[in-house]
This record gives structure tokens, sequence and C-alpha cells, in this order.
């Protein structure tokens, strides 16, 4: 049956369990679907499609895939279908949740009218390539960034302003996570010991992830060894870039104290949180972090670096640790000051209050409230009958 939508959601993905975008799509998704309606919302996604079983599709919202599509076809097949089923239902707002798709949805209000709208991750704007993609930047009715980072970035390429940008941080499962004690079975299979001060970093090792930090977080362990003679870092994820960093312990002399545990599947991501005393990831170039988020909501606290979008995950330093991710002795003074309880932050030595303020700052509830807001703001702006369905 065909029926005018007031939003439509144009995706590389939106699959459960895939990456941080496709979890961000999901949410949103999931927002608009409990506040308008799943009848009311249609997803475009370019590169997956959910198993018949998927809450969403269960739900009733209507989604539309060429992921079958193979090569080069999928992007002229994505674009041929999102393009005439958009011009038959001319939807009020058009969200775009990959900048690539941004120039698209604006030819489209050009010919139906309507809101649109793009969210801004991370490392697509920092450095655009094309100055097609600024100009249709400047010509979107929101311009919607995870972190301030990023918002200061597009704002400056693009010339955007002001008035069209907001701040929509990233959001999590809470309910996955949870305060606990360290699993025997990860101690055991690690060779550790319950009373060690155990630092972690849980991150893709892929050759695209060396501004993570690993390799500071790794140059400060022997600074802070000298205050701390037990202390062992575990290093979770797979990927090439694996090979390095084992060298670089090596070459720091610090096997002993480095454990890499290779790719950890999803059920045993909670059990890993709980293993540790602190999360650390130094990065420069994160667009937000997410994996700060469960750490937190897991009690743990968190040492991040100042240069990307890591301080919003932190709320600028309130809900944890900011270094100078270049800075090796600050980063070691870091990790003792937390790992020492001598920090003079002392919420984050509260697991309870500290996964509540997280929780709190950026669980589902505050996102959807968040999306809510910008969404009634764009549809408020609407006037004409055929670009919003009563």
């Amino acid at each position: 049956m065909n029926f005018p939508t007031p939003i439509q959601i144009w995706t590389t993905g939106v699959t459960e369990g895939s990456g941080g975008i496709q979890a961000f799509t999901r949410a949103l998704a999931n927002t608009i679907r409990r506040q308008f309606g799943p009848h009311r919302l249609e997803i475009f996604t370019r590169d997956d499609c959910p198993p018949r079983n998927d809450p969403l599709r269960r739900s009733g919202t209507r989604i539309y895939s060429t992921s079958r599509t193979i090569g080069p076809l999928r992007n002229a097949l994505f674009s041929s279908i999102s393009f005439a089923n958009a011009m038959m239902t001319g939807p009020a707002i058009r969200i775009a949740t990959h900048l690539q798709f941004l120039p698209l949805i604006n030819s489209l209000r050009r010919f139906r009218g309507g809101q649109t709208a793009v969210v801004l991750h991370g490392i697509e704007v920092w450095h655009m390539k094309h100055s097609s993609l600024a100009t249709a930047l400047a010509q979107c009715n929101k311009v919607l960034s995870v972190s301030r980072f990023t918002e200061a970035s597009a704002t400056m390429q693009a010339k955007l302003d002001k008035k069209n940008c907001e701040i929509l941080h990233n959001t999590f499962e809470p309910d996955r996570f949870a305060v606990g004690c360290k699993p025997d079975n990860l101690l055991s299979r690690y060779g550790l010991t319950a009373q060690q001060p155990i630092l972690l970093t849980i991150s893709r090792l892929a050759e695209t992830e060396r501004d993570k930090g690993h390799e500071e977080a790794l140059r400060a362990v022997p600074m802070a060894l000298a205050a701390i003679p037990d202390l062992h870092y575990v290093i979770g994820g797979g990927g090439a870039y694996v090979e390095d960093l084992q060298r670089l312990t090596e070459h720091l002399g610090i096997t002993k104290h480095v454990t890499f545990t290779g790719f950890i599947p999803s059920d045993e991501l909670a059990a890993h949180y709980n293993l540790c005393d602190a999360f650390i990831m130094p990065s420069r170039k994160e667009g937000f972090g997410i994996v700060f988020l469960e750490a937190m909501a897991s009690g743990k606290p968190v040492i991040a670096g100042n240069r990307d979008g890591s301080p919003d995950a932190l709320d600028q330093g309130r809900l944890g640790v900011i270094v100078d991710p270049t800075d090796i002795s600050a980063i070691a003074d870091a990790i003792i000051a937390v790992l020492h309880k001598t920090h003079p932050n002392r919420l984050i030595f509260d697991p309870t209050a500290l996964r509540a303020a997280a929780i709190d700052q950026f669980g589902p509830t505050a996102f959807a409230a968040r999306v809510n807001e910008i969404l009634n703001n764009l549809l408020a702006e609407i006037t004409t009958p055929d670009q919003i369905s009563t």
C-alpha cells in the first residue's frame, strides 16, 4: 500500500551488531518508530538488510535494501530505488546518516520539498575531499554532529550557518553492561589475578586504526610500572595492526605486562570491561567513542584524548580523565592517578554513580528526547500540505 511517510532514513547499514554508524542509525530509527509509529518511517539501506526476525522489520517499518547487488552497480541501484520511492512519497524529512547521501537527498528536496538533515560522525567530514560535499552541507536544513569537534570541522570547511547546526551525541545500550567483579574465567584465561591493576583498550586493530592511541598507551606503560609494578595492559581487538603493536611491546621490554586478546565476541564484551580497573584510549581521530560509554556503564574510570571527539563522550571531563594524546608523560601520570585513586575527579571512583551519570547523559532516554526535539522543530517549519501527511 502506498502512503506518504513523514521521515526517511538513508544509510549504509542498520543491522544489529554492526559498526558505529549502523548502531547510531538503528538507535535513530527506533526512536523515530516509537515517536511517530513504524508506518511513518522508511529506511533505505545500501549495504545490508536486517533479517526477517529483526525487531525493526517485525515492527512494520519499511526497509529497502540493495545489499544483494554486487560491485559498482549497488550505488546506482540504491540511488535509483531511493530516488523513485522518494519522488512518490514526498516525505517531510529525509535524514542521511552518512555524508555521501546528502547531495542526492538535497536534490530531491528541490523536486518534492521537505526538510533534509545529515548526521556527521567524524573522519568523513574532517578532511572532505570534494567541494560538492561542502556545498551539500551548506544547503542542508540541519547538520547534526555527534561531537563538538566534528561540528567545528564541518562549520569551518563548509562555512555553515551555526543556526543550522546541532549536536546529537551517540547513545548506547546500557542494559548490556553492569558493574561487576573481575570474571574468574578471564583472569584464568589471561593468567592474571584479581588484585592486579588492569588497563584495557578495546577497538578494531585494522591498519586504519593507528590513531586510537595504542602506541602512546604502550609507551606510557614503562613509566607507570615504576609506580605500579604489577600493572597489566589488556588490548582487545583483532586486525593486522596488532603485529606492529606486538613488536613495539617487545621493543619496550614490557611483553609480560601486555596481553593481546584478539577479537572479542559481543557476548564477552561486558565481561572484559569488568575485568579492568580502568579503560584507556588516548585517540587523536575518534568521532565520539561509544566504547567510553560502555566502560563507564560498567563503572570503570576512562582515560581519553583531548584532540578529537572523545571529550564529548566524557562530558568535557566530568565523567572521566582527558589528556593530551601526544604527551606520553601525561598519559602515564593519568594512569597512575586513576589506578592509585588520587585523581581529583572523585566521580570516576564511584562505579554506581559513574554508571548512573553516563546513562543519564547518553542513555536511550536522553537520546530519544534530543532526537524528538530536533525532528519536531524541523516538522514545525513545514507548512505546505504536500510536505507532511497528518
